[in-house]
């Protein structure tokens, strides 16, 4: 027999499970070439970088096309000085 909170982990879990199979997965498309898999993008003022025009070329990725989903990992995030801002010699 679960306890109560086994019960509630299960059902949060199978609802999570159902939402996220929801939708109609219509294209997958898998990089695997290690020279595309590992940029190093500049974050906009809201957040957010963008794939790299060969990549998404080369996959026929188009953005403004459907809804895209992106698996990401982040290694690391550096705050870099900008050029116009000076800095020692």
């Amino acid at each position: 027999m679960n306890s109560p909170c086994e019960d509630f982990i299960r059902v949060c879990v199978d609802k999570h499970y159902k939402i996220v199979t929801e939708p109609t997965l219509v294209r997958m498309v898998e990089i695997d070439n290690p020279r595309e898999q590992d940029h190093v993008v500049q974050m906009d003022t809201r957040g957010r970088v963008t794939i790299p025009s060969s990549v998404r070329h080369r996959y026929g990725i188009d953005g403004e096309e459907g809804n895209w989903w992106v698996e990401l990992t982040i290694h690391k995030l550096e705050k870099r000085q900008d050029e116009d801002e000076g800095g020692e010699s």
